[in-house]
């Protein structure tokens, strides 16, 4: 199997390709004034900034994130491996790589994959309920069998947006514990079955964000948004002429 990923679009590249999913000038302002009217948000954001530890703010504080209380001790539990968090591994090997003991190492892996899983559906899923939505990001793993002329595969997503009714589809959500750098190829066949998993099983009504489908990844503590788009032809030529039913 193939697959092709372009170039990784930094966030201000995307704010001004983000029309191009469905994301209007309108959407954008009604998000930011949701999220601006959320103290326990603003908390959250603070707390990224500053890398305080969530353990060492007591409930009655006013910097006590709330809601994103869970979701900031899972991120933090992901950046900690074997009692070290990420700013303290770093600030010891900036230090001893100007001291010319060693050179600059990769972050390690997170202890276990569940952690940054949990991270990235209980994030999602607190930033969604600040809006009313028929629509609910899920642990549930969902479970794609795709059949070929000669071969097959099955992919499982890490989570998913569905609706509340239907159960349809209309995001996947895939975790590792390792960063994107690693392993990058396995990382983007794996996303790429997914994807082509969902197209097989799926219809293109479920292509909500203006004819894409969008995967969301979080690998190690780095978050990703790829949108997929899946054009007709090449939908009922996948369909039809590939797929033994």
């Amino acid at each position: 199997m193939r697959s092709y990923s372009p170039s990784i679009s930094r966030i201000n590249t995307f704010r001004k390709r983000c029309y191009q999913f469905g994301f209007t000038a309108e959407v954008l302002k009604r998000a930011a004034e949701l999220l601006a009217a959320s103290t326990e948000w603003q908390r959250y954001l603070h707390l990224l900034d500053t890398g305080d530890s969530i353990d060492d703010i007591p409930v009655t504080s006013n910097r006590w994130p709330g809601s994103f209380s869970t979701v900031t001790r899972l991120q933090q539990q992901t950046m900690t491996v074997e009692g070290i968090h990420d700013r303290d591994r770093m600030q010891r090997t900036a230090e001893e790589t100007r001291a010319g003991r060693r050179r600059i190492l990769p972050l390690p892996d997170a202890e276990d994959e569940a952690t940054p899983n949990s991270a990235a559906l209980i994030l999602l899923q607190t930033v969604s309920h600040l809006a009313h939505s028929n629509l609910a990001w899920v642990l549930n793993r969902v479970h794609f069998k795709c059949q070929f002329h000669t071969m097959k595969f099955n992919a499982f997503t890490d989570g998913a947006l569905r609706s509340k009714q239907t159960r349809d589809i209309f995001a996947i959500v895939e975790a590792k514990k390792r960063l994107r750098t690693v392993g990058s190829k396995a990382i983007l066949t794996q996303e790429a079955c997914e994807i082509v998993g969902w197209v097989m099983n799926n219809s293109r009504e479920t292509a909500r964000f203006n004819e894409h489908f969008m995967l969301i990844s979080l690998d190690r503590h780095e978050l990703f948004i790829t949108f997929a788009s899946i054009e007709q032809v090449h939908m009922v030529h996948t369909t039809h002429a590939h797929v033994r039913k």
